[in-house]
């Protein structure tokens, strides 16, 4: 399995992806800040609620 590293193949995938891609519209931006806010929000309250859980069974 040869490993080799060519600069120019990345270069030329890279620019594939990058013509390919393109911009989010607010519509989408919106909806991603929307998801990653109730993820982040979900872990923080499975967090608290782990720690309150681990606080009340240890009694402090």
């Amino acid at each position: 399995m040869d490993m080799k590293f060519d600069l120019s193949e990345f270069f030329t995938s890279a620019n594939r992806v990058l013509t390919v891609s393109k911009k989010p519209d607010t519509n989408q931006y919106m909806s991603m800040t929307r998801i990653t806010a109730v993820g982040i929000i979900i872990l923080g309250i499975i967090g608290f609620a782990v720690e309150l859980g681990t606080f009340l069974i240890k009694g402090a």
